[in-house]
């Protein structure tokens, strides 16, 4: 095992022990998380939405639960399984659209698990979980058509896109709120220049801990800001060694 592998051995090791750590201290309880209002505007508009009989649209974009934006994917699951249980209640379920085949699958049991676990698994329907289309173009095309075709008011776009989440967050607009999380810095300032609630960069990866899906998320994101503020203090530390050895070379 080289170096960095070991290094690499030791962080993660460092890392679960971190998130049991906070996961035990908490005993069920939430941290007090910064305040973001992109997460903060999602629990408000499926709220909204459910008073007014409309859906809500999770678009994942071309990530691929096997290949590149899996991580995005995964976080856009975790979102969907919160929003499809506030959303029990209501008579149009979210609406989930993908250019994967397996997330659109992944997607629909998602649902399906919450709806049985809330005891309302009558109103699931296996077209919830969609493929939109295939490649950006596809996709593209597919995800602006739902707003309009689904009685959508609020739209949530979560994954990997590029410059065309620009085209489905106006569309989304057009019809209700917008809120994004994208991987792709193309993306990212597609969406922060056309959205009201852009989440940039790692937000996007604290959504299971925003919207409160498991406490895990949350000790999760607490153990990420442990390491993040002693990745801080070696290299301030590194910094000032180096250059105190500097003036006594």
């Amino acid at each position: 095992m080289d170096a960095y592998a070991l290094i690499a051995f030791f962080l993660a090791l460092i890392l679960a022990g971190l998130i049991l750590i906070f996961h035990v201290m908490r005993r069920g309880r939430w941290p007090v998380l910064r305040n973001l209002p992109g997460y903060e505007s999602v629990h408000s508009d499926v709220g909204s939405s459910v008073e007014a009989g409309t859906r809500v649209h999770m678009a994942f974009g071309e990530g691929q639960i096997i290949g590149v934006g899996a991580e995005a994917e995964l976080a856009g699951l975790s979102a969907l399984g919160k929003i499809a249980q506030a959303a029990s209640v209501s008579d149009r379920p979210p609406v989930a659209t993908s250019s994967d085949g397996v997330t659109s699958l992944l997607a629909q049991d998602v649902m399906y698990s919450t709806y049985r676990q809330m005891r309302v698994e009558e109103r699931f329907d296996h077209d919830l979980g969609r493929l939109a289309g295939l490649g950006p173009a596809g996709y593209t095309a597919g995800a602006m058509l739902t707003p309009r075709e689904e009685r959508v008011s609020a739209t949530f776009l979560i994954g990997a896109m590029g410059a065309e989440a620009a085209l489905i967050a106006d569309t989304g607009a057009q019809r209700g709120s917008v809120t994004a999380a994208v991987t792709d810095p193309v993306g990212q300032a597609a969406v922060f220049a056309t959205t009201d609630n852009p989440l940039l960069g790692e937000e996007l990866f604290a959504a299971g801990a925003y919207l409160k899906v498991n406490h895990a998320h949350a000790a999760s994101l607490q153990a990420q800001d442990v390491l993040r503020w002693a990745a801080i203090a070696a290299i301030l530390l590194g910094a000032l060694g180096s250059t105190f050895l500097g003036f006594f070379s």
